[in-house]
């Protein structure tokens, strides 16, 4: 059908009569919705086995972790290692205590013995007068004369 005078037509829609076009950006789009369709098609994409087996050898079927996931997990071992570590430390520390209140008794009677007099010095002032740490102490003097006891100093 001819065109009215005056009316402005392209040169690549000129004497077409399907109305697609036929320049490059129109062929690129058509390949691309065609390839588009037949991407849609596709509904599973996950690797189709027999029954018996568990998949192809030397093909992983989980899904790979994310950076950051790797990082997150890298710091919680981190975190642990060193949380390990300081347990560690502490129960050495505990034993070397352990070790040296029995490797000297005499030493660890007299400073019993300075505590004691320190909460008998304590009950001589007013108890409302006193901070935490002193009736901390006092609260533990039935456990300090155990202890001298035991040592048997």
């Amino acid at each position: 059908p001819p065109n009215p005078a005056g009316r402005y037509v392209p040169p690549s829609a000129r004497n077409r009569t399907g109305g697609g076009g036929s320049s490059l950006a129109e062929r690129m789009r058509r390949e691309k919705e065609g390839s588009m369709q037949s991407a849609a098609r596709v509904v599973d994409n996950k690797v189709k086995t027999p029954q018996g087996s568990r998949g192809v050898v030397g093909m992983t079927q989980t899904a790979q972790k994310s950076k950051s996931a790797l990082k997150r997990e890298k710091e919680k071992k981190k975190k642990q290692q060193q949380q390990q570590q300081q347990e560690e430390e502490e129960r050495q520390q505990a034993a070397a205590a352990a070790a040296a209140s029995t490797a000297d008794p005499e030493k660890r009677a007299r400073k019993i013995k300075k505590t004691l007099k320190q909460i008998e010095d304590l009950k001589q002032k007013d108890a409302s007068a006193l901070n935490d740490d002193q009736k901390a102490k006092m609260a533990s003097e039935s456990d300090l004369r155990a202890e001298l006891e035991k040592l048997g100093l």
